[in-house]
């Protein structure tokens, strides 16, 4: 009797603690692919969430009449290793094409697909988030409803609202921005390669957006300068004074001149040039005030594994802030410990160790504007996540096996991107088809498209010469 009494006791205390887990209602705010994520992970472990939208649609930079991503663009990774663990792209018009790198519209089909048992609030813009008795205290400007603002409380915060709204600014790092008289926009205002058709354009920035935006201006523009600061002299990458790869501007004058690092300068009429800046955009949280979340220098702090929020790890959390990755399954890797954390299955260091772990990390940093920089650190990053997250064996070894494929496609592609920024994106021709139940991939062009990229390469080579 005493036996089937303590038996009962116990029954009753993991129902007390089930209906604990269930009865926590966490807020996500943005349904790109991290709060998409974020909403079916949260769902899995008995979490109640909210997701609030601003905009009509989900898919975050993605997302249909998107004015973030410009219309020609196609992916620099390949789609069998962007995709979600257990959500692969469709072989479909809509999705892929039949092709590897697909385009941003087919990017933002996939997520709409993804997010079709979610229910979202849109067109709800959280205005501000408070602390309040242990709980926050979001109020939302209901767009839909005459800009009504109402409030909301949470026992916990997902933020997912993504980084790709606030342009860094130019003029923060190049002097006489404010006195040149020649047009300057950011490459969130770029959409297609038209409007410069005959102008020359100097492209500030040599990374992903500045790349693919120089390659699509150089088929109309008269002259198209990157400026990268890797670069040390100005090369004519043709030979024909059609694309400049250039060192990073050092000032601009306000006679409508650009002077460059080493020491040489380009004067046009200003009313056909215009500077592009591709530097970037800054983290932005508008509905936190300084004393709960700051993000100078791209660095959000106070955070722990940059996601966890030091003071209120259990109840503040951030999705989507390492850069140069793979994003959507390191969401997902994130998503998965977040659950954990909320519910209370899985506790995280004394905020002594936390905080520690924070100011060693920084400290390794050779600038603190790389915070958030992963790059190959990426995949042991997302699988300490999945450790700390408690997964099953199984579980666990099936998310291994995903991340290392993943990143063997990723290292397959990356020495195949241009050498010189601007010129043609061959690699974004290789086709891979994987096997994730065996955990294989080839590549099916492998030998065209090295060779073609070798003509390629030679045939600049020898126009620089």
């Amino acid at each position: 009797r005493i036996k089937c009494i303590k038996i009962l006791i116990v029954n009753l205390m993991l129902v007390r603690s089930m209906s604990s887990q269930q009865m926590k209602r966490v807020a996500i705010i943005g349904s790109g692919a991290g709060g998409l994520a974020a909403s079916k992970i949260l769902k899995e472990a008995n979490l109640e969430s909210e997701l609030f939208e601003q905009y009509e649609n989900v898919g975050g930079i993605w997302r249909a009449g998107g004015e973030i991503v410009y219309h020609g663009l196609r992916c620099n990774l390949p789609h069998q290793i962007m995709q979600f663990k257990g959500f692969p792209f469709l072989d479909t018009d809509e999705e892929t094409s039949g092709r590897s790198f697909v385009t941003g519209r087919q990017v933002g089909n996939y997520l709409e697909r993804y997010a079709q048992d979610i229910p979202v609030r849109f067109k709800q813009r959280v205005e501000r988030a408070e602390r309040e008795n242990n709980k926050w205290r979001i109020t939302v400007r209901d767009i839909e409803d005459g800009d009504q603002l109402k409030e909301y409380v949470f026992d916990a915060l997902v933020v997912a609202n993504g980084h790709y709204e606030k342009p860094a600014e130019i003029k923060d790092v190049i002097p006489g921005v404010q006195t040149w008289p020649g047009k300057i926009l950011h490459s969130r205002d770029y959409f297609e390669p038209s409007p410069f058709e005959g102008s020359t354009v100097i492209c500030i920035g040599a990374r992903s957006s500045g790349t693919d935006i120089a390659k699509e201006l150089h088929r109309v523009a008269k002259k198209v300068i990157v400026a990268d600061k890797s670069c040390t002299k100005k090369l004519d990458v043709y030979g024909d004074d059609s694309l400049i790869h250039a060192p990073p501007i050092a000032r601009l004058g306000s006679d409508g001149s650009i002077h460059f690092a080493d020491g040489s300068y380009q004067k046009d009429d200003t009313a056909q040039v215009y500077i592009i800046s591709c530097i970037g955009f800054e983290y932005s949280f508008p509905f936190f005030s300084a004393d709960i979340v700051t993000s100078k220098n791209r660095a959000v702090k106070p955070l722990y594994l940059h996601m966890f929020h030091l003071d209120f790890p259990e109840s503040l959390i951030f999705l989507g802030l390492p850069h140069s990755v793979v994003p959507f399954p390191l969401m997902q890797a994130q998503a998965h410990l977040a659950a954990a954390v909320i519910s209370g299955r899985v506790q995280l260091p004394n905020r002594e160790a936390r905080k520690q772990a924070g100011a060693d990390y920084e400290a390794a940093l050779p600038r603190l504007k790389d915070a958030h920089h992963l790059g190959d650190k990426q995949w042991n990053y997302c699988l300490s996540l999945l450790r700390l997250a408690q997964l099953s064996d199984d579980e666990f070894e099936q998310w291994d096996k995903f991340i290392r494929v993943n990143q063997q496609i990723y290292n397959h592609v990356g020495p195949r991107r241009p050498q010189l920024p601007g010129t043609d994106d061959i690699y974004r021709r290789l086709e891979y088809l994987v096997n994730r139940q065996h955990a294989s991939w080839r590549c099916l062009n492998e030998n065209d498209i090295d060779t073609e990229i070798e003509h390629f390469v030679q045939t600049y080579l020898l126009c620089r010469q």
